[in-house]
């Protein structure tokens, strides 16, 4: 359907297509150019109507304030239905007046998950591009381009993309000005082998950046990177290296306060050797196999702003701050209230150095299922005289004389006395 050069048109649907009875099952194309009294073109009456419309072009409105009115769908009365339009290609040029494609946040009710390409031009009054949950829904989206926006993607705080080579087919496609207030970025399922070292910079003021299941194995920062505060790496198998070794590429990671690193499994080193985060508070470690220390003494320093360390099943790791050699030093865990080490198969102890380890507030020390961890730390370790300690899911009641190298000791010990009982039971 064509309807082009009708500068007095209105309304585009009579108000008869308001009753139930009226439906439009093979209407797959419209296109709209040149209406200019048109204020929308899909009332909400006819958005559910049009589940088999593939290609949506709308240009030269200068009148249209919204595409899709959702403003009469009564979502609480339909919360258990939802409706999956087919469209595939959203294209909207020179619209003066346009504020939103779609004007309410449809929730789940109408879920574009097929589209694939959507192009904006000169558009200078569009107040937002897609609701939160549209945008959530946009698995299959391979094209984006808008250009000619005043606003565009300004005030959008949180995108989601996901797809096969989404950096590489976007780098190219997005305009370095848009998303000027993102401030959280997740990609998922990205079969790029390489993060483009600018692609990351095109969001100035991003916050929090998570990649889930991409197919990156090269390290993924860069000395331009922004200031993160929240970095999530999730399934990245190929994955070796966060920042190069050697390199000042953490020093634009002085704002990291929360580092979340799940199945990595091929991750060799988490960081620098001469890495500083001391505004980091939160440092969490799961599944990452290949790794056998996690902290430099030098970076252990650095973290006094840590609250909670905890990692989790990593079957190489054989200590958590690494033994280089050096001349024994004060490490001092200001801050530092939650320490858990679970299900490390290989951890012989937290550090094996003569270190004197501080932990002035610690509130909670878990330690399960490491079997081969004989002692907490070779040098001197002070703690509160209170504090919670788990130790192979049983709490332990500690004596203020007696600290917890001797304690992990002496359950050691006992452990294994129980294991010699089952192997050699007596006889009478």
């Amino acid at each position: 359907m064509v309807i082009s050069g009708m500068d007095n048109l209105e309304s585009i649907w009579h108000n008869q297509f308001l009753g139930d009875s009226f439906s439009f099952p093979k209407l797959k194309s419209v296109e709209v150019n040149d209406c200019q009294e048109l204020k929308t073109i899909f009332p909400s009456c006819i958005c559910e109507r049009l589940l088999r419309l593939e290609s949506l072009t709308v240009k030269s409105c200068g009148s249209v304030i919204e595409i899709f009115d959702l403003r009469g769908i009564n979502l609480k009365e339909k919360h258990s239905i939802q409706t999956t339009p087919q469209l595939r290609e959203l294209y909207v040029d020179h619209m003066s007046n346009l504020k939103h494609i779609w004007n309410e946040d449809p929730k789940g009710m109408l879920s574009f998950e097929k589209l694939e390409k959507v192009t904006v031009f000169l558009c200078p009054n569009l107040e937002n591009l897609f609701p939160a949950s549209v945008a959530n829904s946009l698995l299959n989206l391979d094209s984006l381009v808008i250009e000619g926006t005043n606003q565009g993607l300004a005030n959008l705080e949180e995108l989601q993309l996901s797809g096969k080579e989404i950096t590489t087919e976007w780098l190219d496609q997005v305009p370095k000005h848009l998303f000027g207030s993102l401030k959280s970025l997740e990609l998922n399922d990205d079969e790029s082998t390489v993060l483009p070292l600018d692609f990351i910079q095109r969001f100035g003021r991003l916050e929090k950046l998570s990649l889930n299941s991409c197919s990156y194995d090269k390290e993924i920062f860069s000395d331009g990177d922004p200031e993160i505060k929240h970095l999530v790496l999730s399934g990245l198998f190929d994955l070796k290296q966060i920042w190069k070794q050697d390199s000042k590429i953490h020093l634009n990671f002085q704002n990291l306060e929360i580092l979340e690193v799940r199945s990595c499994f091929n991750l060799i080193n988490l960081m620098p050797s001469s890495a500083s985060f001391q505004n980091l508070m939160i440092l969490e470690v799961w599944g990452c196999d290949g790794l056998k220390n996690l902290l430099t003494s030098s970076t252990a320093k650095s973290l006094v702003l840590l609250e909670k360390l905890e990692v989790f099943d990593c079957k190489m790791r054989t200590e958590v701050v690494a033994n280089e050699g050096a001349v024994p030093e004060e490490i001092n865990f200001r801050k530092l209230k939650s320490l858990s080490l679970v299900y490390l198969q290989s951890l012989a102890s937290f550090c094996s150095a003569k270190h004197i380890l501080n932990f002035p507030i610690l509130e909670s020390l878990v330690v399960n299922e490491c079997p081969k961890m004989k002692i907490f730390s070779e040098g001197v370790m002070s703690t509160p005289k209170f504090y919670k300690l788990e130790l192979n899911w049983k709490a332990i009641e500690q004596s203020w004389d007696v600290d917890v190298n001797t304690t992990i000791k002496q359950n050691m010990e006992k452990r294994l006395l129980g294991r010699e009982d089952c192997t050699n039971p007596s006889t009478d």
